[in-house]
């Protein structure tokens, strides 16, 4: 067993030329009795603590490492040389190399003039899962957040409502809208004095589309948010435009459920108009008699023939998959009359009656089988 030495703060031990005669050592494939094998040399690297007691527990690391291990003379000869092909992980205790190494009759008489080398590449060593490395919350969104709120570094001004004043920064506002991005490039005379009137837009909205291009982040006011999703769409910021009609989708009425599907198709909000067409096929009663529902109607009549021809189809496959409670299967001239040709054929072969002649003449011919009169026409 060879001293130990240091491996980038790991204890390693080399043991070597253990002598191997166990079933494991046996040659594979060879019809020789294990106990009648040839005694093979092993060479092995073994992890071990540090006996220096002030260092980190190794078990608190993994240890990943690739290694080689030689049998040299004196004169630097070479013996036998082996390399490992992959990194291997050596965790307390545990060892790596070859049982079957060396067989003795390939060494020299005399071994005490034998030089056994052992050279170790570590990958690097991982923190144990056990021990993990504490990270603190990311700050970026609050740190944009302050830099807006701040005016620091700001060069372009924002003028709304009366006089309210909002300093930004073109650079983050081009990089996130592509709109804000064409505003500044304008070669208008507001973009040049580093300011820009807007006078159509709620102060506390426009706030609230700012801190979004800023930080990805906002509370979307219910009472704002059609507003809100409105200047998400003009300045095209789709995630914001999404974020408003989630809110707006989960607060449906009969009162608000048309103004919505208004503003969905006019926003191009897929998921807000489904929800709104689900929520009006369910009360659509209860919806035509509201104001929003003749809006709805006067500007987008399309919408409103569509949920319409939707309600007549599911109302005509109900009636026609769902038998007549009140059918009991008897004949009767109001039926008779009621049927089309192919139906009233279908009846007569059934009761070995002739198909020949017009609808009338059927109707009258299935009536007088059935034992009702019918007056010709």
């Amino acid at each position: 067993m060879s001293p130990m030495f240091e491996c980038v703060g790991h204890w390693q031990q080399v043991l070597s030329l253990e002598a191997k005669s166990d079933e494991k050592s046996a040659v594979p494939g060879s019809s020789i009795p294990p106990s009648t094998e040839p005694k093979y040399l092993s060479f092995f690297l073994r992890r071990a603590e540090s006996p220096d007691s002030s260092n980190i527990k190794a078990a608190e690391y993994q240890l990943l490492a690739k290694y080689e291990l030689a049998i040299l003379t004196q004169e630097e000869e070479e013996i036998r040389r082996l390399c490992s092909t992959t990194f291997r992980k050596f965790e307390t205790g545990s060892e790596w190399g070859w049982a079957k190494f060396i067989l003795p009759a390939e060494l020299p008489s005399s071994s005490e003039d034998l030089i056994f080398e052992a050279k170790v590449q570590v990958a690097g060593d991982l923190v144990h899962s056990e021990s993990p490395v504490t990270v603190g919350q990311p700050t970026l969104s609050t740190d944009m957040c302050r830099l807006l709120e701040s005016e620091l570094f700001s060069d372009i001004v924002f003028v709304l409502g009366d006089d309210v004043r909002i300093h930004a920064h073109k650079s983050i506002l081009s990089g996130r809208s592509v709109p804000m991005k064409l505003l500044f490039q304008a070669q208008m005379k507001e973009a040049q004095e580093g300011e820009v009137k807007i006078e159509d837009v709620n102060p506390s909205v426009f706030r609230t589309l700012l801190r979004f291009l800023y930080t990805d982040e906002c509370e979307i006011d219910e009472k704002q948010s059609s507003e809100l999703l409105a200047v998400a769409h003009r300045y095209q910021v789709p995630r914001l435009q999404a974020l408003c009609g989630a809110k707006l989708s989960i607060s449906l009425t009969i009162e608000n459920v048309s103004e919505r599907l208004l503003l969905a198709h006019t926003y191009e909000q897929e998921d807000l108009k489904t929800r709104c067409t689900s929520f009006i096929n369910s009360h659509l009663s209860k919806v035509v008699d509201t104001d929003g529902f003749e809006q709805l109607t006067e500007q987008c009549p399309h919408v409103v023939t569509s949920i319409l021809s939707a309600q007549c189809n599911n109302k005509r496959k109900r009636s026609s998959e769902e038998p007549d409670p009140t059918d009991d299967g008897v004949l009767t001239l109001g039926k008779i009359r009621k049927m089309r040709v192919a139906e009233l054929k279908t009846e007569l072969r059934k009761r070995g009656l002739s198909t020949q002649g017009l609808k009338q003449v059927l109707i009258h011919r299935l009536a007088s089988h059935q034992g009702t009169e019918v007056e010709p026409t």
